[in-house]
Order: structure tokens, then sequence, then C-alpha cells
């Protein structure tokens, strides 16, 4: 689909926070490009709280081993950042906790 964003996010500097709300399915490539993007932003630092609105979210090829390779390689955040996930379904929020759980 032409001009489709799965990811939106905010960098808010005064606040040290970064938001994230992705939409319908999620890929691997969609989370690369929005960790790609938010690296390149002059306005993030890696120190900055994360809040992840997954509420829209209906499917993700999000497994194991790719949360592992995203956490380990891909991920700008410290490792002290603080980190919140909003995900209404169980699934979903398994996955996303892997990586944090591996560190």
């Amino acid at each position: 689909m032409k001009g489709f964003v799965p990811a939106h996010f905010n960098v808010d500097s005064e606040r040290r926070l970064v938001t994230v709300r992705f939409d319908s399915e999620v890929t691997v490539r969609d989370v690369v490009q929005y960790l790609e993007s938010l690296k390149a932003n002059p306005a993030f630092d890696p120190g900055f709280s994360e809040l992840v609105d997954l509420t829209q979210v209906m499917s993700s090829e999000v497994d194991f081993q790719a949360a592992m390779m995203l956490s380990h390689e891909v991920d700008p955040f410290s490792r002290k950042a603080r980190r919140a996930f909003v995900a209404p379904r169980a699934a979903t929020f398994r996955t996303v906790r892997i990586p944090d759980c591996a560190r």
C-alpha cells in the first residue's frame, strides 16, 4: 500500500520521551524502519523513555528470534531506558517482553 506508515512516532526532548504507535500488522521490517528513523532523529537520545502503543496491532511476524535480533542489533535505546508497552492481546505482549527478559 503506497504511503502506508506502519509506525507513527514522536520524540519529545523536553519530556525525554519517545511515543510510538504501530498499526494493523507489524513486520520485522516495520520495526527496523522505525528504529533506524529514530536513530537518525537529531532530537533522540538513547536514555529517553519509550511508550509503545500496540493496541491497533492485529498480527505480528515478530517472533522470538526476530525480537532477540532487534534487541541486540538494532535497538538504539540504552539498557537503562524506561520502556512501557500497551498491548491488549496476550500474544503481542509476550513477544515484546522477550528481549527485556533476555538482556
